[in-house]
């Protein structure tokens, strides 16, 4: 078992961030100028509770950004109505027309606005691959064009657990098909085409 490789592909108007483990992907960081600082990960922000959707367990929340509002999913415990004021972190960037995933920090004062930015590509890998020296150049482009064309495979075949997996994320949900692959003394179920 070999230790994390970091590789950090900085260009004009996107930073892309790879973490390697054991030869397998395992982060794609992907940071566009046109990011909304409110919905990046790991951003704090103070928001303002716009709807509560008791059927949904959650709350949509104003950050300040305006929409698409961040989502937080509510415990029986949490007590939230509409107006007020709470402090949270994007634990799930936006896809598609989906706002944010967010955490609940605690009360938050103030106008809906954002306190602390989420960490750059560069300092997510140095948490993710702490103590590997961040790759760059040609090698580090080529890592986050095969890491980006994997994430977009519909699935992958692990042959050393004897599995196939497909996800795919829809509007609604992400759903998971495992499907055991051909191992020796049994035969798999065929790809799709």
């Amino acid at each position: 078992m070999s230790g994390p490789e970091a590789f950090l592909d900085e260009t004009p108007g996107e930073v892309r961030g790879v973490v390697v483990r054991d030869g397998r992907f395992e982060r794609l960081i992907i940071h566009r100028d046109s990011d909304v600082a409110e919905h990046r990960l790991g951003a704090r922000s103070v928001g303002r509770v716009v709807a509560v959707d008791g059927g949904l367990k959650g709350a949509f929340v104003d950050l300040g950004a305006g929409e698409p509002f961040g989502f937080i999913g509510l415990r029986k415990a949490d007590r939230v109505a509409v107006g007020d004021r709470l402090e949270v972190e994007v634990a799930a960037e936006p896809r598609e027309d989906k706002g944010p995933t967010l955490r609940l920090v605690g009360p938050g004062e103030g106008t809906p606005r954002l306190l602390t930015a989420g960490p750059t590509a560069a300092e997510w890998l140095a948490r993710l691959a702490s103590g590997a020296a961040p790759v760059t150049g040609a090698k580090a482009i080529r890592a986050a064009m095969e890491a980006e064309e994997e994430a977009l495979a519909p699935g992958a075949l692990f042959k050393h657990l004897g599995v196939r997996l497909a996800v795919e994320r829809t509007r609604a949900l992400v759903a998971v098909d495992i499907d055991h692959a051909a191992a020796p003394g049994r035969g798999g179920r065929p790809a799709p085409a």
